[in-house]
């Protein structure tokens, strides 16, 4: 039997040690979090170890070879690292959005870390809670309640995207509500969504919610949330909707939604609500428990972030080049997300019309575009999909991408400094204005 070096055993330790390392931030770190992202560290792992293999039995003369390809290449992957680092300190489209926002306001632009921001905040405001997704997390490890919103009654921080950190004062059930429209005898609208509903990084009264309640000086509510999608939508309406509601608006987001509906799907709590007409978890009822798995789930972020900004800057910065993040972050990204509808999406839309009919409310479907559609040619096979499935449930359609943003000179304008996001205050406005517009020239 041939024996092998010991340095031949090298690129087997190192891949397995890859593997170890990459089991331990997707599965242990991030609890799950992550596994779109660490996908891509799995299947390079896992070629690595059969390729270690391999290079057991060759030649000597074609290991230099492979040695020298592999060290010339890591060479050329940290000389383009350094490359970026170079690129990202000067003053790029990133870094002039700075200069956009103080000249347009007067003030500075705040280049906080989301956790520094929080962390001061903090230590003025006492109440102060981030805004988490709880599907991103309550789907990894399932607990006895799902919730579909935030902490109630406290204010809750959010995300900068236009120059500022947004917050609001979350309502009894933690929507971005003033907590007084629960008293109202009657609605003019009720929203449900996902963060592009909610009104993410803009302050209130900025998100459509809002913008809607002051057009129509009539009663609205904000049932949408980050992370949300179909199915915990349909669900949110079947836990939360009053009576004498008149027109429900579900704000469908073409980026992730579909996407969003195959994970819940894997949920056995949520699939309940699609199996049993008449399941409920009685979520208004139990906003303590709520409240109490949301924080406990929140501070063990926390703790992994506080942990994090215990090491040191330099230290942190040599950690990001060893480990080629700017180079990664360019070649690795998440899964595309525009999947195409299915059945169950369809069924789901079929419940959510059922609801509407029983409560006496108009359904309206209305349709919210990404930023990519407006910066590359865009596939509209799922957009066409969505509206021969609204068109046969015959359910009212508000294309806000047709209605709205193709129609202006720049719909760029309607995205913070034109760059990828959520919308601005100015996309949300005019959603608000075109929604309200629609559905009173219905009713005449």
């Amino acid at each position: 039997m041939k024996k092998h070096k010991i340095s031949s055993y090298i690129p087997i330790f190192l891949s397995i040690s890859i593997l170890i390392y990459t089991l331990y931030r997707s599965e242990i770190y991030w609890d799950g979090g992550k596994r779109e992202y660490y996908y891509y560290f799995y299947l390079f792992s896992g070629i690595l170890i059969l390729f270690s293999v391999f290079y057991l039995f060759l030649e000597k003369r074609i290991k230099i070879y492979i040695t020298i390809t592999l060290v010339t290449s890591i060479f050329c992957f940290y000389f383009f690292e350094a490359y970026l680092l170079l690129e990202n300190s000067l003053c790029n489209k990133s870094c002039k959005k700075n200069l956009i926002y103080e000249k347009d306001t007067g003030k500075k632009y705040d280049n906080r870390k989301r956790f520094e921001a929080y962390s001061d905040l903090k230590k003025e405001l006492n109440e102060l809670v981030p805004l988490a997704s709880p599907a991103a997390f309550v789907l990894q490890n399932e607990t006895s309640i799902f919730p579909f919103s935030g902490i109630s009654n406290s204010i809750t921080f959010g995300c900068n995207e236009n120059g500022y950190y947004s917050k609001y004062k979350s309502d009894r059930y933690g929507f971005n509500n003033p907590d007084g429209e629960w008293d109202k005898k009657e609605f003019e609208y009720v929203l449900v969504g996902d963060s592009f509903t909610n009104g993410a990084c803009v302050n209130r009264p900025n998100d459509t919610g809002s913008v809607l309640r002051k057009l129509s000086k009539k009663n609205v509510l904000n049932l949408g949330y980050n992370g949300n999608g179909p199915l915990i939508e349909y669900a949110v309406l079947r836990e939360y909707l009053p009576k004498n509601v008149k027109n429900i608006l579900w704000m469908y987001f073409e980026g992730n939604d579909i996407a969003g509906l195959q994970k819940e799907l894997t949920s056995k709590i949520l699939v309940k609500y699609l199996d049993d007409i008449n399941y409920s978890q009685d979520l208004v009822n139990k906003v303590d428990k709520i409240d109490k798995i949301l924080i406990k789930k929140l501070n063990d972020v926390i703790k992994k972030k506080e942990a994090k900004e215990k090491i040191n800057v330099k230290t942190l910065k040599i950690l990001k080049f060893i480990k080629l993040e700017n180079l990664r972050n360019m070649l690795i990204k998440y899964p595309a997300k525009q999947a195409v509808p299915n059945n169950k999406f369809e069924e789901v839309l079929k419940l959510a019309k059922k609801i509407s009919i029983e409560n006496n409310s108009n359904l309206y479907f209305v349709y919210l575009p990404r930023y990519s559609r407006y910066t590359k040619k865009y596939n509209n096979s799922s957009y066409n999909e969505i509206k021969k499935i609204i068109q046969k449930l015959n359910i009212e359609l508000i294309d806000i991408h047709k209605e709205v943003f193709a129609v202006q000179e720049n719909p760029l304008n309607l995205f913070p400094f034109e760059m990828y996001g959520h919308y601005n205050q100015l996309g949300y406005k005019k959603i608000a204005e075109h929604i309200f517009k629609k559905i009173s020239n219905n009713n005449y």
